[in-house]
């Protein structure tokens, strides 16, 4: 099936005109942290119709995950 589907979209001139713009984005390295919590990466996500924010130290790889009740600019500050 796979191959069905490469070879499909090998002869599709849309596919064709597209596959430029579906190039893998490079590995951005990241500077080593010399402490924990120095840098920091947050971001918010929803599992089964709830809402949460997640921080991950970039030094050590701990993370925390927060419910949030909101997804509103004073509640992501509370947390």
């Amino acid at each position: 099936m796979n191959r069905d589907d490469e070879e499909y979209i090998s002869k599709c001139d849309v596919c064709k005109s597209y596959l430029v713009d579906q190039r893998k984005e490079p590995l951005i390295c990241h500077e080593k942290t010399s402490r924990p919590w120095e840098k920091v990466a947050v971001d918010m996500f929803e599992l089964d119709g709830k809402h949460y924010l997640i921080t991950v130290d970039y030094f050590s790889g701990f993370f925390e995950v927060d419910r949030l009740q909101t997804k509103s600019a004073s509640e992501l500050l509370k947390s």
